[in-house]
């Protein structure tokens, strides 16, 4: 997310060190965060997505950085789940993705390069955006592609914008050295912005409550909620 400083309308940040232990919902359609109390049992309408951990010696959090498995074109993809993921879309990058705004930023997920090139050569007509966001600076700009449907916990939603990011932002040497197993980029709030999401530290698990735009898997046994655009 953006930094913070004058410009910004942000007091601080609340950390993924902050968060274990406890379940906390995010209910993004209310714009709202609260914590659970230590009896909260998900909703029956609720699906339930396993997250991973990098645990310590003692089988406790190494790290809050939860690593979540989506999938896009049938195949499973291993994401940091990122409620900060921050786009900065150029003009060409806001006429891409429609994404709504404050102050020229906005929300996104990401995918590395490697990824994205694989993407692109396998699905050619997916749209790619070139110099589509500049969050890292002008000199900088990389690009967007939109994948048409994003599989999570059960749910379909989509289309999905993702940011591109060099693979080495993703990699050992980067934030993959802070989840259990290596992750390809991380799912943001374009994402989320679906559901109310509750993130249960304790059980290592998140729970997904369609909001709108949403279809259910036909093996959950979950109707359809709301309508994909």
């Amino acid at each position: 997310m953006p930094g913070i400083g004058k410009d910004s309308r942000a007091d601080g940040i609340i950390g993924a060190g902050y968060m274990p232990r406890h379940a906390w919902t995010f209910d993004y359609p209310a714009r709202k965060l609260w914590l659970e109390p230590a009896d909260w049992r998900p909703r029956a309408d609720m699906h339930r997505a396993t997250l991973g951990y990098q645990r310590n010696h003692a089988g406790g959090w190494a790290t809050g950085f939860a690593r979540l498995r989506v999938h896009v074109a049938g195949q499973p993809v291993d994401l940091l789940l990122d409620t900060g993921a921050t786009g900065k879309p150029t003009p060409a990058g806001e006429r891409a993705s429609h994404a709504p705004l404050v102050n020229g930023f906005g929300v996104t997920s990401y995918i590395t390069t490697h990824v994205l090139e694989q993407w692109h050569r396998q699905h050619p007509d997916w749209p790619l955006t070139w110099a589509a966001d500049d969050l890292l600076g002008e000199h900088q700009a990389t690009r967007m592609i939109e994948v048409p449907t994003l599989e999570i916990a059960g749910w379909t939603i989509g289309p999905v914008w993702f940011t591109e990011r060099a693979d080495v932002n993703f990699s050992d040497d980067g934030l993959s050295g802070y989840t259990d197993k290596p992750v390809a980029g991380a799912a943001g709030a374009n994402v989320f912005r679906h559901f109310v999401m509750t993130i249960d530290y304790p059980h290592a698990a998140a729970w997904f409550g369609c909001v709108s735009g949403c279809a259910a898997d036909k093996n959950t046994g979950t109707s359809v909620s709301g309508k994909m655009r």
